[in-house]
């Protein structure tokens, strides 16, 4: 993340997906590059690919109940938060 400028989420109105604008600082000449990503969902076959997926939903779950364990954490709180992240 040494080299990220800036993140901004981007919030949709339609939905409760958002798009995520990241801006790199990179020595190298992208004029040839996209300058948008999209997952490519062929990797989704993968099953390394979704196991690493699972363990950080797994990881980022745990923190989120360290930090917010109590009366008022929710199933809507914990998968909306996951849906954010």
């Amino acid at each position: 993340l040494s080299n990220c400028r800036g993140i901004v989420v981007i919030p949709c109105l339609l939905s409760d997906h958002s798009a995520i604008k990241l801006e790199i600082n990179s020595i190298r000449n992208c004029r040839y590059f996209a300058n948008t990503w999209k997952l490519n969902n062929t990797l989704l076959n993968n099953q390394w690919v979704i196991e690493e997926i699972k363990e950080e939903i797994r990881w980022a779950e745990k923190q989120f109940l360290q930090l917010n364990d109590n009366a008022s954490t929710t199933y809507r709180n914990i998968w909306d938060t996951m849906k954010a992240l």
